[in-house]
Formats: structure tokens, sequence, C-alpha cells
């Protein structure tokens, strides 16, 4: 199984990698494979992490760690920090979790690495936003969108904008969260973020499907009917932007939410078109999350290569010590099958951990699709047998 092959040669690479480390020559070597080592070893976490066996994951992540320590390599201790946080955050575990998000953050901080703190922030926020402390929650966020801006940022600080919005909805602040997504959405149309508009415009078709259930509730009379118009005009701008991209997860996410409105609307074709789009969208969601992780994985490679050849160099002034030539053959060989190993770990890994989550989803809303879709059917055939009644008539 992928687990399996991928447990295998993460492994195996683990094994080389601390062969090679123990015979290289220079310090610069032995720095590579420790740092190897400990990359490996948090891939090791990640795989057993997939697989639910939290303890083992949490094991690695801590050696990991020890390694990244000792080598004063803060930028594995702090990628390790959040490692053990997100197990801890996925174990319910919120206030330990808390600490090592923080730990992340601060070692980010030390760093000047604007990135691992703008991220850092964002976990914070989830998880004060699970505690129920949308003040605190909102406030990452801001700090969050801050460092993104910063940066430059623009595909991040439009994230960061639609998730206060996502905190303001959670709390039926229906205004606050509005004026938030179209800040956000804003940012997106500027730089021609189509995802990024995809994913705002898909929110608030959401909200206002929303706002319609609560008009209502309280009114009666079809009063949410206006709110379900505004929910249709959203999710059709969000419908045309993912598909501009060919964003399949947005088209997908959008078609429910303009299933939902058309079918509340009591417009069943409509409602229905929107459930086939779903359901047919949803299996080629694999195939698309596929191709971006054979790109991510040409990017990994090349970076690899720029570490092979800072190597290579230090391999040709070695080349001038006679004493040291079979050293330097043996840890050329393990170094390749090293990083060889590593790749296809990471390949393997990515495919299990992106189809897990893939069929996870499926999994999740078939039923309620296929319910949705029969109670469609079944008011579409009702349509046409009422019109074959006015016919006769």
């Amino acid at each position: 199984t992928a687990p399996d092959s991928a447990l295998y040669y993460a492994e195996l690479s683990l094994s080389i990698a601390e062969t090679a480390a123990s015979g290289a020559v220079s310090e610069d070597s032995v720095l590579f494979y420790r740092q190897l080592k400990s990359r490996t070893l948090r891939l090791l976490g990640n795989v057993w992490y997939a697989t639910g066996q939290n303890e083992k994951a949490m094991e690695k992540f801590h050696q990991a760690l020890d390694i990244s320590r000792e080598l004063n390599d803060q930028d594995g201790v702090a990628r390790a920090y959040v490692n053990i946080g997100n197990i801890l955050y996925s174990e319910g575990h919120l206030s330990q979790a808390l600490t090592f998000f923080e730990q992340a953050y601060e070692t980010g901080d030390i760093l000047g690495d604007l990135q691992i703190m703008a991220a850092s922030s964002n976990n914070i926020g989830n998880v004060f936003r699970l505690q129920g402390n949308n003040i605190e929650a909102l406030r990452q966020y801001h700090i969050s969108f801050e460092l993104r801006e910063k940066m430059g940022d623009i595909a991040g600080m439009t994230n960061s904008l639609n998730n206060i919005g996502l905190v303001y909805k959670n709390e039926n602040q229906f205004e606050k969260s509005i004026e938030y997504y179209l800040k956000s959405l804003s940012i997106a149309e500027q730089t021609d973020n189509r995802i990024g508009m995809a994913l705002v415009l898909g929110n608030l078709s959401s909200l206002y499907i929303s706002l319609a259930q609560e008009a209502d509730l309280l009114q009666g009379n079809r009063a949410g009917e206006p709110y379900l118009r505004q929910a249709v005009s959203y999710g059709l701008k969000a419908m045309d932007a993912a598909r501009s991209v060919n964003a399949l997860p947005r088209v997908n996410a959008v078609a429910e939410h303009l299933m939902n409105a058309y079918q509340k609307l009591g417009q069943y074709r409509q409602a229905l078109a929107y459930a086939q789009i779903y359901i047919e969208t949803r299996d080629s969601l694999f195939n698309e999350e596929k191709s971006a992780i054979i790109a991510e994985m040409q990017v990994r490679f090349e970076s690899e290569q720029r570490q092979q050849e800072i190597i290579n160099q230090q391999l040709i002034i070695d080349k001038t010590k006679a004493d040291y030539k079979r050293q330097r053959a043996q840890r050329n060989f393990l170094f390749a099958i090293a990083l060889l190993l590593l790749l296809m770990v990471i390949l393997i890994w990515m495919q299990f951990r992106q189809k897990t989550r893939v069929n996870k989803l499926i999994n999740e809303k078939n039923a309620m699709l296929e319910r949705a879709y029969e109670e469609l059917q079944s008011a579409n055939e009702e349509l046409v047998t009422q019109q074959e009644i006015i016919t006769e008539n």
C-alpha cells in the first residue's frame, strides 16, 4: 500500500543518511546529512500521522526537533514545533497545541522569518476560535494579515481577511462578515486572483443562504427569498471565477451552494443541474490535485539539486586529498540513494495524503448528495406530471 511503501523508503533513507553522516569527512557534509535526517524524520512523522498512529508520529517529530536543536537549525526547530502542534490540535489538546504554535511563532520572530510568523499566528487563531475565544482569534488573524501585508503576500492577505470574515459569520455578525469578505474580494480582484475571488464569492454565497434561513425563521412568508437570490448571484460569479482557472475544488464547493440556493427557491431544474455538476467534479478532484503534487515535487527536486551542487563543489576540493578518495566515493553514492529514496517517499506520501483527504470528502457528502439528488428528481417528476395534467385539461 502507499503508506507501507512510504514508510519503507523513508526508513531506508533514514538509515542511509545516518550511515553517510557517520562516514562524512567535511563539516559541511556532516551538517547536510544531519539536516537530511531531520527532514526524513519529519516526513516519517507525517506518514505515521496520516495513518492515525499519532504516538509514533510524535516520536519522530520530537527526534527531528532534537536534531534541529543540536544543529542550531532554527528553521527546522520551528517546523517541528508546527508538526507537534498539529498533532495536539487534531487530538483536541488545544492548550498544548497552542504552546507549540506560540513557540513556532517566537522562533520565527528570532529568525525574522515573517512567513513562519504569519502561518503560526494563523494557527494560533484557529486554536482560539475552537476554544470559543473569538476576540483573541480575530487578534491573531489580524496579526497574520499585517505580517502578510509586510511581505507583500497578496494571496495571504486575501486569506487572512477571509478568515476574519469566517469568524464574524460564526458569531452571526453578518454585516461585519460581509465587510471583511468584501475587503478580501477587493484585493483579489485588484490582483486578478481568480482562486481568491472564487473562494470569497463562494463564502458570500454561503453567508446569504444563512441570512435567508434566519429571515425565514424569524419572519416566515418566504422572507429569505431576496437573500437566496443574492446567494445565487454571488454563486454564479464564483463559478465563473473558478472555471476561468479550472479550479475544480472551488467549482465543486460553489456548485453545492448553488444547488442549495436553487432548491430553497423552488427552482428544481437549476438545482438539479448544479447537483450534477457537483457529482461530476468530485471525481475529478483527485486528478487535479495529483498534477499539483507533481509540480510541487519538481520544485523540491530542483531545491535538492542545488544542495547537491554544493556538496559536489566540496567533493572537488576533497579530490586533492588522496587519502579521502574512497570515503568521498562512498559518500556520493549514499547521498544519491538517500536523495532518490527521500523523493520517492515524498511523492508517495503526498499522493496518499491527498487521496485520503479527497476520499474523506466524498464519503462524507455522498449520502447527502444522493438524497438531495433523489428529492430533486422527485420534484422534477411532479412538475412534469402537473404539466401533463394541465395539458390534458
